[in-house]
This record gives C-alpha cells, structure tokens and sequence, in this order.
C-alpha cells in the first residue's frame, strides 16, 4: 500500500484527492492546504489527518510519496523539500517556473532514485495516444504543421457560472474540448493531410465521454471513450 499526502485543495487537488481515494492500492495518509475551512470540512466528514504546515507534515508522517497541486510558484521549493526525505513526488504542471530549477530537481531525484511525475494527464487520454499512435506509425507521414486549440469554462469562464450550476437545464454541456484539428504532412505520394479532434460532453447520463476522429488519405479512424462506465475504444477504418 502506497501511503501518499495531497498538497493542496483547490480544483485540482480536490479532483487528484478523489481518484487517490478511489485507487485500491493507496492510502490517503493526510491532506495540507492553507484553508482551514476546506481541512475542517475534510476532517469532518472524512476524518483524514489535516496539515496547514507542509514542513511539519513532512517530518511527521512516514509517507511514500506527495501529490502536489498548489499554485506553480511553490512548486519547486515543494518538490525539493519532498525529495530532500526521500519521498516521491508526482507535481501538477508546471513542473516549476525556470529551466534551472527543473534541472536541479530531475538530477536530486536521480541521484536518489525517486519519481518525480509531471501532470501532463492528456498523454493518457485514449484519444491523443491514439492519434500518436497513428503519428508512430507513420500512418500520415511528415507533419509540418499542428494546430491545437481548447474550449470550455474550465479555460473561459462564462458568465452565469458553469456547467455545474446548470445541470438541469441542459441534458449535455461541452467542458472542455481541446482539439488538434490540423495536421499537415508530406509522404512518398506528396503532400498530404489529417485532422483530429477530442471533445469532452458532461451528461446525467455518462460522467465525462471523449471521442477522438482521424482522418488522413482514404482511411477514417475514431476512438470513443465514457468514465461513466469504464474506458471503451473502438477503431474503423
């Protein structure tokens, strides 16, 4: 079992704090944030240890490893301090805010055989490691060119709050939708094309469903997944 402290409560770490809630082989050990509101209601409810101090929990608890999900000017000296006692660190992105400290820190995680994890969660969404693999495979050749774009509350927020507050007015709302939808390359029978596109729809009836189009030469590919029940792909061609 895998005993591991969340740093930090906001949007993030709330959402990091249920998953590790969830995982069968990890141990909550504690939470550390700066709102005694948020550790009281934790506390309350959950009855999970509640630090306010980030130094004194460290010295405290055994731990394995922190998940840190507190505002990207902490991170460094956060991570540091974590790898100084040996714990492992897997560190919502930024990593830190200057290539030097991010050197330092990947090299005294080396030095002392540690993980230190990067959350860069869309390499393992089903839609763009299938789009990589179309890209491994050489499937559209040479790309020149990638246009990325992202939709959403999460990133604009609109007036009139989001799609929270407006559940029952609407059976389905796009959150965010980050697309690649321009891909532009050059292969043995010249230039060629392909787009992509991942698009995420909250509903009453499914959590969160992504789904992914390709489509280059003659050949169409497409990958669907729903967290309401469980990761589903599916591939034609």
């Amino acid at each position: 079992m895998i005993k591991i402290a969340v740093v930090g409560l906001g949007k993030m770490g709330l959402s990091h704090l249920a998953i590790v809630k969830a995982h069968p082989e990890v141990e909550l050990a504690a939470v550390c944030d700066s709102s005694s509101y948020v550790l009281g209601v934790l506390k309350k409810y959950t009855g999970v240890a509640t630090y306010s101090d980030y130094d004194l929990m460290l010295r405290e608890l055994d731990l394995d490893a922190v998940l840190i999900a507190t505002p990207s000017r902490t991170h460094a000296g956060m991570v540091r301090k974590a790898l100084e006692r040996r714990v492992h660190v897997f560190c919502e992105k930024p990593f830190t805010l200057s290539i030097a400290d991010a050197e330092e820190l990947t090299a005294l995680a080396r030095e002392k055989s540690l993980v230190t994890q990067v959350g860069y969660h869309n390499r393992f969404v089903g839609a763009f490691a299938e789009v990589k693999g179309l890209l491994d495979a050489g499937a559209i050749g040479k790309v020149t060119h990638v246009l990325g774009e992202a939709y959403g509350s999460v990133v604009l927020k609109s007036k009139g709050g989001t799609w929270r507050s407006r559940r029952r007015r609407a059976a389905a709302r796009s959150t965010t939708t980050p697309r690649i939808h321009s891909i532009s390359s050059t292969g043995t029978s010249g230039r060629r094309s392909a787009s992509a596109e991942r698009s995420s729809i909250r509903s009453s009836r499914a959590r969160s469903t992504t789904r992914c189009t390709a489509r280059f030469s003659m050949t169409k590919g497409s990958a669907h997944a729903s967290r309401s029940t469980g990761p589903t792909s599916r591939i034609a061609r």
